[in-house]
């Protein structure tokens, strides 16, 4: 797939189909985008994963686009299938009636009724941390759940090996997401492997990567720990990879990922700064949003 079809954004213009609706976290123009990818832009030169899939809403329309598509290509989804409490209420508040849902869970069973009637999906109940791959190249690697640096590290030390050069899609879910600030830090300082090509829009906290290897060596697991990263370089690598946001408010929400990194590294400092420096700029709701999800101990200690 090439740069300039990864960057249009006519996506935004298709009808969506009907299919069952199920709680989710991604946004109508991440739906389409999964969907028509899958459907207009997955050639099967390689397979379709996801890592994240909870109750399978973004494997629905990446499985519905793969049908459309006419095309016979393998999908395989990897998730803990495990419910945890934040989950659950993020269900209720989307209507769903979880009354009698538990936390722990197994929520396989419902990922499995939701999905079989879209495309024939493989289901795999694993941790992150433990996935194992042998099923050939992939084409598109949709990550959705690993957001500690580890289990990042961990899932694309397994996947490098099966991606194609020039052809094979990353699409990061959260990305843009302050408590995911592991996604941008580490695919920042994989610049000599990833191109990051778009994010979707500007309600989106997706971004895409094109595989574009320039050295033929292997992952440094130890440079890529970013708990030992110094503050500089931690900010360089920010700085780079945040190029990316051209709204104002998109990048300042983008930024306290930065400052929560800073704060959850002893660099308080620092931290209180950028979010001071940011908050302005914020839209009115994602303001709210994270003074309700960031970290309480830092917006309290920069906005007291």
């Amino acid at each position: 797939m090439n740069r300039a079809t990864l960057k249009n954004n006519t996506f935004q213009t298709i009808n969506l189909p009907e299919l069952t609706r199920v709680p989710t976290m991604i946004t109508e123009d991440e739906k389409k985008y999964l969907y028509w990818l899958a459907r207009d832009h997955v050639s099967g030169d390689g397979a379709v994963v996801e890592i994240g899939t909870w109750y399978g809403c973004s494997a629905g329309y990446l499985g519905a686009g793969l049908r459309d598509s006419g095309k016979n290509i393998p999908f395989h989804c990897f998730d803990r299938f495990e419910l945890q409490g934040i989950e659950i209420r993020k269900a209720r508040q989307q209507g769903f009636t979880v009354q009698d849902s538990q936390e722990g869970e197994d929520i396989l069973p419902m990922a499995q009724n939701h999905l079989t009637p879209i495309y024939p999906i493989k289901l795999k109940k694993t941790y992150a941390a433990d996935i194992r791959w042998e099923g050939g190249l992939v084409e598109l690697l949709h990550l959705d759940a690993p957001k500690r640096w580890s289990d990042i590290l961990h899932v694309m030390e397994t996947f490098l090996p099966f991606l194609i050069p020039q052809k094979s899609i990353l699409v990061l879910q959260d990305f843009g997401m302050p408590r995911a600030y592991a996604l941008p830090l580490i695919f920042g300082a994989l610049s000599d492997y990833f191109e990051l090509i778009n994010i979707p829009s500007e309600y989106s906290t997706m971004a895409v990567f094109l595989y574009n290897p320039v050295s033929p060596e292997k992952l440094n697991s130890q440079k890529l720990n970013i708990d030992d990263w110094s503050s500089e370089y931690a900010q360089k690598i920010w700085d780079q990879i945040g190029v990316c946001y051209t709204n104002s408010s998109q990048k300042s929400f983008f930024n306290f990922g930065l400052a929560l990194y800073f704060y959850r590294n002893g660099h308080k400092e620092l931290a209180i700064k950028i979010a001071q420096e940011n908050k302005p700029l914020l839209f009115p709701e994602k303001a709210i949003l994270l003074e309700k999800r960031l970290s309480t101990a830092l917006w309290r200690a920069a906005f007291k």
